[in-house]
């Protein structure tokens, strides 16, 4: 959405409203544990941390609650829910985009 509203061009918008569809709105660091589901690949390299990462990118709504600086492939993560983000990571993009007339009206 940044790359869509400073420079005009076309941008991965639906891709980018996806994504903020799938942030949950309980935005408390509640336990995940991805790393064990039969469905998801692991990957053979691990995160820059040490932590197990998939191959693939799970949606929001299935991955431990992060910012954008946070690694998306990430399996496992949460404090069992003793923390909360404070939503600033979804409002940014979300009223960028509406304030540059990236999102059509309803």
């Amino acid at each position: 959405m940044i790359y869509g509203a400073l420079t005009g061009r076309p941008c991965e918008l639906d891709a980018a409203v996806e994504t903020l569809r799938e942030i949950p709105p309980d935005l408390r660091h509640w336990m995940t544990q991805n790393s064990q589901r039969p469905d998801v690949e692991v990957d053979s390299e691990a995160g820059r941390f040490g932590e197990a990462q998939s191959c693939r990118v799970l949606p929001a709504s299935e991955r431990p609650m992060m910012k954008w600086n946070g690694n998306p492939y990430r399996l496992d993560g949460g404090d069992g829910g003793r923390t909360e983000e404070d939503g600033t990571f979804f409002l940014l993009p979300y009223w960028m985009a509406r304030y540059h007339g990236l999102f059509e009206e309803a």
